[in-house]
């Protein structure tokens, strides 16, 4: 997190334990230590296992705030590390529509802290995600109908041990569902005058697509 040290002084980058679920509140976490920038630390984003620091008119700096992992014990999975979460809910199986959106997530762990999650389509690299959650946004093609699509992962620490996850398989099927139309305006009984547009939404589930449109009367 970014903070300041004290009064009237510069922020700068803390680090703090939160690996215990049950400290929710700030104040009962376990502060680890301060890295002090020459500048005022303005945000901090984790990639890749550094912290990148926006120092304000100092620039960007890159902190090491935990050493590499030399123990050389392998990342661990947990039970289903590969799922789909499809409409809110996750899923390891079954059929999924052409054209579909979903969100690929990866549930892995590490002994010291991981570097990066690859995620892969088919054999076909989709994302490197270098800071957690490890998960990317993915869409069905639409030329898959009656194939199977496979999902697979690979999860590394930053000591350079890697994990395999997965597979997640899916039945690629067809939408059959058809578009929903809904005209907002005008209501059944307004006054519509000459150049008032209605207001139309044509709206797929399937595609989670939305096309506004308007006319004018004439």
């Amino acid at each position: 997190m970014v903070s300041p040290t004290g009064l009237n002084t510069n922020s700068n980058v803390s680090v703090y334990n939160i690996s215990d679920p049950e400290e929710d509140d700030l104040d009962n976490m376990s502060f680890v230590t301060t890295f002090l920038t020459p500048g005022i630390a303005r945000a901090v984003s984790l990639f890749n296992g550094q912290a990148y620091v926006v120092d304000h008119a100092n620039g960007m700096h890159v902190v090491n705030y935990r050493a590499f992992d030399i123990g050389g014990v392998p990342t661990a999975s947990k039970e289903d590390a590969l799922t789909a979460l499809v409409d809110g809910i996750s899923v390891t199986s079954g059929e999924i529509t052409e054209g579909k959106r979903f969100v690929l997530q990866a549930h892995v762990q590490d002994d010291v802290q991981l570097r990066n999650v690859e995620l892969f389509a088919n054999g076909v690299r989709i994302v490197a995600d270098g800071s957690f959650p490890f998960e990317t946004a993915y869409r069905i093609p639409l030329n898959m109908v009656g194939e199977t699509i496979t999902f697979t992962g690979i999860a590394r620490d930053t000591g350079g041990n890697s994990l395999d996850i997965g597979p997640l398989s899916f039945a690629v099927v067809g939408d059959i569902e058809p578009p929903v139309v809904q005209i907002d305006l005008p209501q059944d009984g307004d006054t519509v005058f000459r150049y008032d547009p209605p207001y139309i939404e044509v709206r797929r589930r399937k595609y989670l697509t939305f096309h506004p449109c308007g006319y004018r009367c004439r």
